[in-house]
């Protein structure tokens, strides 16, 4: 009855919808067509011999895998597994094999509709499973696309409002692969979309990154494949999943492949796959808004290579590096250091070659209530432009030295944060900064964010877990402070000028 629960709440939520609904258009035998928590009917029918059978027949020693990470004596630990699981009975384990899916070249589409208030726009192609060569191109083309704020799609279509939020993936979880991009955005923005996400697939496809956008993807991807391993379960789950792939020595081996990964690559494994005659898409709309998504549409954009709104990468600027004082006091294992105008808490963790770092202001008061939202504005507007650095230029300062730039508002402190490559903590230092004491908040930068949230803001009812918890706070505290929403409401944004912010 819970799984029934959970595969309902599942069927709220418009971005698993859309994405599952993708992977049945683009599939027509292979079993990642199915809807993977399963149907209602279908689970309620399930027994407790269908349950145990299944259990008795695939968790069996030779298809086990026993992952430890932390600290610990190793003969000891191990003198543990084997007394834990040395008297595991061996039995042959059953392997579920999928059907395998015959080659097919077209474009297909699908619309859905549903009592949602925002558009979900999801494009796939057929890829390449984990362990093949042109793996690690791919993960690196979908971050040029949709990894960060300096990535193309992030500013062709978030920075200039088109849509809420883009992202793009490279999904390879066992035998085949699923690149993907995604966007949230109102309905009658799709076609336009669609045209921009043709174009950037088909740069990519036609001339590939240029230097400075394949190194701040290569490095991003990098910190991420090392932030993976930071936490101790992390890092299990990481050591046991190469080795269910292959072996442990996967981890080192994709980590060296995503290194040298180059431009040539990255257009190469771009063409074979990511090509216009390929493509599926899944549109799911409100009721009577927005155009049906069809196959003759989608093939009509993406039959279209020519690159109009190309833009270059942002120049790469290099920040003077300036001296911090070090002395301070230790309070347990944290160096607290004061400087001007700030206190500094340092915390080392050993263990991946990471550094995370902020500036946080706590809120001496929350936002008036005809005004709520307007200190996330605040700090969503700085990053669009700081030091007489644009969005794009910003974003990509950072995401070359291995970081993306998070503006973060809650209901008491406001604030700035990055994890970095250990080796670039300077410079991410003093671009923090940057950002902090020279924001621009002009009444561009303000006017098109402000849209943005007032987007996100509309989007919040299609939420199942996010809005009823609005509910109850404006239940608990009424129409002012914690009652209000900290990313405002519908009708408070359009109230904040720029001079407010």
């Amino acid at each position: 009855q819970v799984i029934i629960q959970e595969a309902r709440r599942k069927r709220d939520t418009p971005g698993s919808v859309a994405h599952e609904t993708l992977h049945e258009v683009m599939f027509d035998e292979h079993r990642i067509r199915r809807w993977r928590i399963g149907r209602e009917e279908r689970l309620a029918l399930l027994t407790r011999n269908d349950v145990w059978s299944y259990y008795r027949s695939r968790y069996v020693p030779e298809r086990t895998i026993v992952a430890l990470a932390g600290a610990f004596e190793v003969e000891h630990a191990l003198e543990l597994a084997r007394a834990a699981y040395g008297g595991w009975p061996v039995a042959q384990g059953a392997v579920d094999f999928s059907p395998e899916e015959p080659p097919h070249r077209e474009v297909r589409a699908r619309t859905l509709r549903g009592d949602i208030t925002h558009a979900e726009l999801v494009l796939g192609w057929r890829a390449v499973p984990p362990l093949h060569d042109d793996a690690p191109a791919l993960d690196i083309a979908a971050a040029i696309l949709g990894l960060g704020r300096g990535s193309w799609l992030y500013r062709a279509l978030r920075e200039t409002g088109i849509v809420t939020s883009v992202s793009a993936h490279n999904y390879a979880p066992t035998e085949l692969g699923v690149f993907s991009i995604s966007a949230d955005l109102v309905p009658e923005e799709v076609p336009e979309a669609i045209d921009l996400i043709a174009e950037a697939v088909s740069r990519l496809t036609l001339l590939g990154p240029e230097a400075d956008d394949l190194k701040r993807a290569r490095t991003l991807v990098q910190s991420r494949w090392a932030k993976q391993l930071e936490s101790m379960e992390g890092k299990a789950s990481a050591i046991a999943a190469a080795e269910a792939l292959e072996d442990v020595s996967f981890l080192d081996r994709e980590y060296e492949a995503l290194t040298h990964v180059t431009a040539e690559d990255v257009r190469s494994a771009a063409g074979r796959y990511l090509q216009p005659d390929n493509v599926a898409a899944v549109a799911y709309l409100p009721e009577r808004e927005g155009s049906d998504l069809t196959p003759a549409m989608l093939e009509r954009c993406f039959a279209v290579t020519a690159i109009r709104r190309a833009s270059p990468s942002p120049v790469h600027q290099e920040f003077p590096r300036s001296p911090v004082s070090t002395s301070g006091r230790w309070q347990a294992d944290v160096l607290h250091t004061r400087l001007p105008g700030a206190d500094l808490l340092v915390r080392r963790k050993t263990g991946v070659p990471l550094v995370s770092l902020g500036i946080y202001v706590p809120r001496v008061e929350l936002d008036p209530p005809a005004l709520a939202g307007l200190g996330a504005l605040v700090v969503r507007s700085s990053v669009r432009a700081a030091g007489g650095l644009d969005a794009g230029e910003l974003a990509f300062a950072f995401e070359r030295l291995g970081g993306t730039l998070s503006p973060t508002a809650v209901s008491d402190w406001l604030g700035f944060s990055t994890t970095v490559l250990s080796e670039n903590l300077a410079q991410a230092a003093t671009l923090l900064e940057t950002v902090f004491t020279q924001p621009t908040l002009g009444e561009a930068e303000v006017n098109t964010e402000r849209g943005l949230m007032v987007s996100e803001a509309e989007q919040v009812a299609d939420d199942m877990f996010r809005y009823p918890f609005q509910l109850a706070f404006a239940g608990a505290f009424g129409d002012a402070g914690y009652g209000l929403p900290v990313s405002g409401l519908p009708d408070t944004l359009p109230q904040i000028s720029a001079a407010d912010v």
